[in-house]
């Protein structure tokens, strides 16, 4: 949705409850924005997983596209981020989390 220029709180807002799956992906701010590890780049990840009780959500899947950073790290750099937000909210390290990898 970021990618699109749309804000995804404007549609769990309008849409509640909705949108129980999420695509997650995070991108540079260069122009061509491209693939960024996931928490790195220019997606407000922690104002959009703020929100998660309001859009439904249950379960995320983390792309991580071809980048410069090795994909784990970028998994683990979210869940991290998530075991910091303060104790009035759901951490995703809560909700059941299952990693694939595919490629090399």
């Amino acid at each position: 949705m970021k990618y699109a220029g749309v804000n995804p709180l404007d549609y769990f807002n309008k849409y509640p409850g909705r949108f129980e799956l999420w695509h997650v992906k995070d991108m540079d701010n260069t122009t061509e924005r491209k693939f960024a590890p996931v928490g790195s780049g220019i997606i407000n990840f922690a104002e959009i997983f703020e929100n998660k009780e309001v859009s439904g959500m249950k379960y995320f899947f983390v792309e991580q596209d071809t980048c410069f950073e090795d994909p784990l790290k970028s998994v683990i750099r979210l869940l991290l981020a998530s075991a910091s937000q303060d104790a009035s909210s759901t951490p995703l390290l809560s909700i059941p989390i299952r990693v694939f990898f595919s490629g090399k």
